[in-house]
């Protein structure tokens, strides 16, 4: 066991953010599903819906965190970056996690890194921490579905450790990070759909074709049921000060009447990602 005792928020998010962001030795995933099972905090991973993408993929995790509430479901989200404090990067049905929560969380990995070591694994990284904590925190307080938001990428994401959620999401895709994920939107395209899972239903933003011929590639060599979406599909959009109205015609959620409140005809999109992944 770790025999350093950390007992408040700020030590803790100061030895937090001691930990490099990266790593020469990056942990595989079946390191990660070890590191798990070593923590008792293993997924049900029937209830999580996996999200990824370059641009809106925090807003989805909203969106879906919201209609899942409203429909009487309790939900645990998994978002980043943060703003202020680490803790808001778990949020349980919408409120984010108790300091006693993330302390009891933190500790247990904290003491398990011993543990982690005797195994043959070095220290997590900053984001592989961050993601134990949170499959802590979900065996403490179990809800109806989680949502878990990449950090980078995709494929070699540490939420990607996952074998069989119970859908995968993948929003808009741009240039970005392109020194880890490759400098085309082809080859970045490559990288988040390495969450897509054999078998397992998926929803993508269908705005960029370059993009979409790609995830449509990998959903048909992992037999998955796709669900395009795109802005053709938001019907009689209105954009006022208190946000956006439309009609979405989703393929799987079907016909829905629904309410943004940011006023950015862009978000109609990830809206409509949310409701097919609730659907």
């Amino acid at each position: 066991m770790n025999s350093q005792r950390i007992e408040s928020i700020a030590a803790a998010e100061e030895y937090l953010n001691r930990i490099p962001r990266f790593s020469k030795v990056k942990h595989d995933m079946s390191d990660l599903r070890t590191m798990l099972r070593m923590l008792d905090a293993e997924f049900a991973e029937d209830k999580v819906v996996h999200v990824a993408g370059t641009n809106g993929k925090g807003s989805v995790c909203a969106f879906l965190t919201s209609i899942l509430r409203s429909a009487g479901k309790t939900t645990a989200t998994f978002t980043s970056p943060h703003l202020v404090s680490v803790r808001e990067r778990f949020r349980f049905d919408g409120e984010m996690i108790s300091e006693t929560g993330f302390m009891d969380a933190f500790t247990a990995v904290h003491q398990a890194e011993e543990v982690f070591a005797g195994a043959g694994m070095t220290i997590p990284t900053y984001f592989e921490y961050l993601f134990l904590m949170f499959a802590v925190m979900c065996r403490k307080h179990p809800t109806d579905n989680t949502i878990l938001e990449t950090g980078l990428g995709g494929r070699l994401d540490a939420t990607n450790c996952l074998q069989k959620p119970a859908v995968c999401a993948i929003t808009s895709i741009s240039l970005d990070h392109m020194q880890y994920l490759g400098n085309t939107v082809t080859a970045i395209a490559g990288e988040k759909a390495g969450i897509i899972k054999e078998g397992v239903p998926f929803i993508y933003d269908n705005t960029d074709a370059e993009a979409s011929a790609v995830f449509v590639r990998t959903a048909e060599e992992k037999h998955c049921r796709a669900y395009p979406v795109d802005p053709s599909m938001a019907e009689g959009l209105a954009v006022s000060g208190k946000g956006l109205r439309f009609t979405g015609m989703t393929k799987n959620a079907g016909r829905l009447s629904l309410h943004v409140p940011f006023p950015a005809a862009y978000q109609a999109v990830n809206a409509m990602i949310a409701a097919e992944a609730a659907g």
